[in-house]
């Protein structure tokens, strides 16, 4: 504020600045900083959408973390225009979807497993928003959901014995539960 001799300066919750000045030459040199900090991902006051294929619902995709939050974590799971002109498509895996047991320090979880990049399940769009879940990743690749014991989730054979590979299911459960309690230690070490 004080460098370009602003009166005001105000950044709004979805990330709108506003700055006030008695000296528009400086006003204009306030805007050049702060496009420069944020990438100048926005024209017009509108931020740039992504201009490429739409996602496959249901369908797995890799995507590289760009914010973690106490929420969720949001992913870029499709990359944008090589020359920047658009931006990738970003989306929030909630909280909630994040693994299979309940997650309660999100941003311990994620750094815990000491990654830039997750694999993700494209669950679709609501209110605009993409849903993303690695709950669902782990789920297909774990056996469904925990306590099930069979793959598939359908009803019972009354063989008695687990259908299809499930019986590497406990092996699953036992690597997740060790990645759990890795996470709930690094959790308690960053308090």
């Amino acid at each position: 504020i004080e460098d370009h001799e602003l009166v005001g300066m105000d950044v709004a919750d979805e990330g709108l600045v506003q700055m006030s000045s008695f000296s528009q030459e400086k006003m204009e040199a306030a805007k050049k900083m702060v496009l420069s900090l944020v990438g100048n991902n926005r024209q017009n006051g509108e931020k740039k959408k992504y201009a490429g294929p739409p996602p496959e619902e249901g369908k797995n995709y890799e995507g590289k973390i760009t914010g973690i939050h106490p929420f969720g974590v949001f992913l870029e799971i499709l990359p944008g225009a090589e020359d920047g002109s658009s931006p990738g498509l970003e989306g929030l895996c909630h909280v909630s979807e994040m693994a299979r047991e309940r997650v309660r320090n999100c941003e311990g979880f994620v750094k815990s497993m000491n990654t830039d990049v997750l694999t993700v399940k494209y669950l679709g769009e609501e209110k605009g928003k993409v849903k993303l879940s690695r709950k669902a990743v782990l789920e297909e690749s774990g056996g469904g959901p925990r306590g099930n014991g069979r793959r598939g989730g359908g009803p019972p054979t009354g063989k008695g014995k687990p259908e299809g590979d499930a019986a590497a299911e406990p092996k699953r459960d036992l690597e997740e539960e060790k990645l759990m309690e890795d996470v709930i230690t690094q959790a308690i070490q960053d308090l």
